[in-house]
C-alpha cells in the first residue's frame, strides 16, 4: 500500500525496533483512512498442488504493478469527490 501512496517506511518489516514499525504502519494506515485485515501468512490444502489461500486463475493475472497502478486509479476516484 505505501507503493500506491508513494511513500515508503522507514522501518522494514522485520525491524529490531517492531514497536516503531508497528506505529508507523498505524499512522500510515490512519493518515490515508485505510482499514486493514489479518490475511493466511500460510495454509493447508488438501489435495491442492499448491499452498495458495486462492488458486484463482484470475488472481495470478494480475502483477504487482497493474494492481499498484489500478489501486492508485480507485484511491483517486475517492479523493477527487
Amino acid at each position: 500500500m505505501a507503493e500506491v501512496f508513494e511513500e515508503s517506511f522507514k522501518h522494514p518489516n522485520n525491524s529490531p525496533d517492531r514497536t516503531a514499525a508497528i506505529t508507523e504502519r498505524q499512522d500510515f494506515l490512519l493518515r490515508h483512512n485505510l482499514a486493514m485485515w489479518d490475511v493466511l501468512a500460510s495454509c493447508e490444502i488438501t489435495g491442492a498442488t499448491n499452498c495458495l489461500p486462492s488458486t484463482s486463475p484470475a488472481n495470478a493475472q494480475w502483477s504487482k504493478d497493474k494492481l499498484i497502478k489500478e489501486y492508485k486509479n480507485i484511491i483517486s476516484c475517492y479523493q477527487s469527490s
